[in-house]
């Protein structure tokens, strides 16, 4: 939305009359994406412990992973759509955005539907626990991938 804005309002155009690099502009873009995703994984930690807490649960490290696998699910979603959005503008990006939101919907309603229960409890055990740490840095290493692309794509971009 805030790309729709700026693209409304011309905002590209005259932010590069500004003394502001293009790249520093989409870095703008990634930093603030990830600024809402800390936002979300604050709240989300913040509910989910008032949630085990009012429920008489015990506190464990392990029942915050949900809300920062959200989150991290939502990052990656940006890691795919900001450089769609500077190649295409957010017109046609929200095309691909919808697309792309179905499919992230679709894929775990079909395993729920294809998998037992026990397999499926096996598989976020082993994501929790093992792939934990190496999907974050998976997902930073796509992160930065993503950033040099949309850079490279928004520095080549006409804006007028």
């Amino acid at each position: 939305t805030s790309m729709s804005y700026d693209e409304r309002s011309g905002w590209n155009a005259y932010g590069m009359s500004l003394p502001v690099s293009r790249r520093t502009v989409v870095l703008s873009k990634y930093v603030f994406a990830a600024a809402l995703i800390l936002v979300d994984i604050g709240m989300s930690a913040v509910v989910t412990a008032a949630d085990i807490v009012q429920n008489g649960g015990v506190l464990a490290i392990g029942a915050f992973a949900q809300p920062v696998l959200f989150a991290c699910s939502g990052l990656v979603l940006v890691d795919v759509m900001l450089p769609v959005m500077f190649r295409f503008g957010t017109e046609k990006g929200r095309y691909v955005m919808i697309c792309l939101f179905c499919g992230v919907a679709f894929i775990p309603m079909a395993l729920v539907r294809l998998l037992d229960q026990e397999a499926i409890d096996m598989a976020y055990t082993l994501l929790v626990k093992v792939g934990f740490t190496g999907g974050l840095v998976a997902i930073a290493g796509v992160t930065a991938l993503s950033m040099w692309f949309a850079a490279v794509i928004f520095e080549r971009r006409e804006l007028c």
